[in-house]
């Protein structure tokens, strides 16, 4: 790897197929592969012991851009997010993913300076993504972005992931194949230039799940299960009791309610990843208040009851979307307070912390809903 000389900052974007079909950077070798074409993905509305939907849960159409993978001659790669710069000195903005954040607001349009720049022979796959500490953005926008890779017939020396050594990072790679002197880690102070830059799109963004990536997961993690051994009659309530935030205050009440039909706790951050996909792919019934655990839903058999609780600040509705492409019989119940103004995205209200408490009447209601009581 040599050093090489500091690079501006980008203060124009472009998105991938413009810059390629463009031959922005003159006789460049730049390629475009389509890998799954744009669609609509449909949702049926959840169940709820309300008179009506709420509004989160209440669009039922939905575009799924195409996904594709983008080769970039001495394409720049930068910071532990993974955004991606062109040689022209772009920022290609729909291979940059952050949270949804217009273009405008992207946070490398805004900086003053970037990381020292270094080059590196030979072809590199980026695999990095924003939310990466995250488990749900790491399983949904991180992993699946090595199938659509596989897919496109590229081949790469080397592969560019964020990585911390979180448990989960260390096993789900192993268990992808990735040897670790393969990887590159992407740091925050992190810049790198490829004679050959190739970058997977994103398969997904919050709310925007394909079919096609939770099979991948199922594919990737569910053979490694003793299928034989499955627990009837299973129930799990996820607690997030040991969380620092989002905590459901009146658990107990609600976890004595479930013990006694039944109902086994579970502290998924303190399980092996292994061991969590087995609970999910063996349960018959998930309670659980909003949290990244519940990615683990694209594990469970289709039919698989799941009530979701949420504080009334934070309506995040990614696990109906989720729920809806592995066929499971969804329910949410929303916890007591008020909510945003109906101006504000229930969830992008800037409350994704706010702990809540669940009305006990209200609870016993769903479990009725579902059967249970």
């Amino acid at each position: 790897m040599m050093d090489s000389s500091n690079l501006d900052c980008p203060k124009q974007s472009v998105n991938a197929l413009e810059w390629v079909e463009k031959g922005s950077y003159g006789e460049s070798g730049a390629k475009y592969v389509p890998i799954f074409p744009e669609h609509i993905l449909y949702r049926a509305q959840p169940n709820t012991i309300d008179s009506h939907v709420h509004r989160a849960f209440q669009e039922q159409e939905f575009h799924q851009p195409e996904t594709f993978v983008a080769l970039i001659p001495k394409g720049r790669v930068c910071g532990s997010n993974g955004f991606i710069i062109t040689p022209d000195n772009k920022l290609i903005y729909d291979l940059s993913n952050w949270f949804n954040t217009p273009v405008e607001a992207h946070p490398i349009l805004l900086q003053t300076q970037l990381p020292p720049n270094k080059h590196l022979e030979g072809s590199i796959a980026v695999l990095a993504t924003a939310g990466w500490w995250n488990y749900y953005h790491w399983m949904f926008d991180a992993l699946p972005r090595y199938e659509v890779l596989r897919r496109s017939g590229f081949r790469a020396d080397k592969y560019i992931v964020s990585y911390c050594n979180l448990p989960f990072q260390t096993e789900t790679l192993k268990i992808l194949g990735i040897p670790r002197e393969d990887m590159i880690v992407a740091r925050d102070e992190f810049q790198l230039q490829a004679d050959e830059l190739i970058v997977p799109s994103f398969p997904s963004c919050l709310r925007k799940i394909p079919k096609w990536s939770c099979q991948f997961l199922r594919d990737l993690f569910l053979p490694h299960l003793d299928m034989n051994q499955r627990k009837k009659d299973l129930r799990i309530y996820v607690s997030r009791a040991k969380a620092s935030f989002r905590k459901l205050e009146n658990e107990s009440l609600l976890e004595e309610r479930l013990s006694s039909l039944g109902f086994e706790t579970v502290y998924l951050e303190t399980l092996p990843l292994l061991e969590q996909v087995s609970l999910f792919a063996n349960a018959d019934i998930v309670i659980a208040p909003h949290g990244a655990g519940l990615t683990n839903l694209v594990f469970c058999r289709p039919g698989t009851k799941v009530v979701e609780l949420m504080g009334p600040k934070y309506i995040n509705n990614v696990f109906w979307a989720l729920s809806n492409q592995v066929d499971l019989d969804y329910t949410y119940l929303i916890g007591e307070g008020e909510e945003p103004p109906s101006d504000i995205n229930p969830w992008d209200s800037g409350n994704s912390r706010a702990n809540f408490t669940i009305c006990p009447q209200k609870f016993k209601t769903v479990l009725q809903k579902i059967g249970l009581v």
